[in-house]
Order: C-alpha cells, then sequence, then structure tokens
C-alpha cells in the first residue's frame, strides 16, 4: 500500500511498475523473502529520500514450494 505511493521531493509516486521491476530483479536473482523484502524498502527510500510519508509501509511476500 504505502509503498506504491511512496512519494518524493518533486511529487512524483513510485508506483506500482517500479514495485514490479523491483519484484522481477529480485526474482531473477533468486533472492530469499527477506531478501526481497528488504530490496523493496531499500529502494523507495532511495526513491522518497527524506520526504516524509503520509502513509505505513506493509510488504508481504510468498514463498511457493512446489511438491516433489
Amino acid at each position: 500500500d504505502g509503498l506504491v505511493e511512496a512519494a518524493n521531493g518533486q511529487e512524483e509516486i513510485f508506483g506500482f511498475e517500479q514495485i514490479a521491476e523491483a519484484i522481477r530483479q529480485g526474482c531473477a536473482e533468486d533472492l530469499s523473502a527477506a531478501d526481497l523484502i528488504d530490496r523493496l524498502f531499500t529502494e523507495v527510500q532511495a526513491f522518497a529520500g527524506d520526504v516524509p510519508q503520509g502513509d505505513d509501509m506493509t510488504c508481504v511476500v510468498l514463498t511457493v514450494k512446489t511438491q516433489d
């Protein structure tokens, strides 16, 4: 929720496309769920800088395991 809506100093929002790209990259790098969450929050923080955010930021990543 708040990740997508995070704004920077130019009043641009992080947006769904940047979230999706970060997830694609994390999956391509075979990141664990915890590392993917860390990556998402790091990228949003780098984008937003010191701009105060008006919403909480919640992220849940699920790992699906196949049956052998």
